[in-house]
C-alpha cells in the first residue's frame, strides 16, 4: 500500500486542500453567521444541521467529552485570526507531508493526531468548564509527520539552490520555533493555548508516520 513511499513518487495533495476547505467552511457555517433568506431548501436545512452541530451544546470541555463534541472541536475557531494561522499551517505543511506519504495515510494521521490529542488534553490537562477548540492538534500532528519527513530527506534538498533548498531550511526553522513554544507553554502552564494537544499530536503524527514508512 506504501510502496510509492519508498519510490518517491508524488502525490497530489487533495485532501489537505480538502481540510483547508472544510474548516474555513465550517467557520463560514457558525451559528452567529447571518444566514441568507434567498438560500435553496437544501441550502437552508444544511445550515440548519451545520448550526446545530456547531452549538454550544456540543462543545468540547472537560464535563462533555464525547465524539460529536470531539468532532465538533477540531473544525471549530475562535475567530479568524485563529483559523488563518492553523490554514496557513495546515497549507506549508500538509501539502508536503500529503505529497510525501499519500492522502490516505495524511488522513489517518490527520484525524488520529485530533482526535488523540484532544482527547487527552480535554481529559487530562485542561480546566474544568473551559471550551476546547482548534484544529492545532490535527495540524501539529501533520507537522509531526513532516519532522520525519525533514530528518530523512533533508540530505536530498539541502544542496539545492534557490526556492526549493530556502523552502527546506525556513520549514525546519518553523518547527523549531513551534516545538520550543508547546514546550515551553507547556512547562509554565500558562496562558489559553492547548500546548500539551499540540505536542501529543506531534508525537502521534512522527510515530505514525515512521510505521507508515517502515511498514
Amino acid at each position: 500500500m506504501f510502496s510509492a513511499i519508498k519510490k518517491g513518487e508524488f502525490h497530489f495533495p487533495i485532501a489537505t486542500l480538502l481540510m483547508a476547505f472544510l474548516l474555513f467552511f465550517t467557520y463560514e457555517c457558525a451559528p452567529d453567521k447571518q444566514q441568507n433568506q434567498s438560500a435553496s431548501n437544501i441550502e437552508v436545512r444544511f445550515t440548519e444541521f451545520s448550526s446545530s452541530f456547531l452549538s454550544n451544546d456540543n462543545r468540547l470541555s472537560k464535563e462533555n467529552i464525547n465524539l460529536v463534541s470531539l468532532s465538533k472541536a477540531q473544525i471549530s475557531h475562535v475567530d479568524m485570526k485563529h483559523l488563518a494561522g492553523n490554514l496557513i499551517a495546515l497549507l506549508i505543511f500538509g501539502i508536503i507531508v500529503e505529497s510525501w506519504i499519500g492522502s490516505i495515510p495524511f488522513l489517518i494521521i490527520y484525524m488520529l493526531g485530533g482526535f488523540i490529542g484532544m482527547f487527552c488534553y480535554t481529559k487530562y490537562f485542561s480546566a474544568p468548564g473551559v471550551t476546547v477548540m482548534g484544529a492545532s492538534a490535527n495540524i501539529s500532528a501533520v507537522i509531526g509527520a513532516y519532522f520525519l519527513f525533514y530528518i530523512t530527506q533533508f540530505r536530498r534538498y539541502k544542496a539545492s539552490k534557490g526556492i526549493r533548498g530556502g523552502f527546506m531550511i525556513e520549514c525546519g526553522y518553523v518547527f523549531y520555533r513551534l516545538f520550543m513554544s508547546d514546550i515551553g507553554g507547556a512547562v509554565k502552564g500558562t496562558g489559553h493555548v492547548a500546548h500539551m494537544a499540540h505536542l501529543i499530536g506531534a508525537g502521534l503524527g512522527f510515530a505514525l508516520t515512521l510505521f507508515i514508512v517502515k511498514w
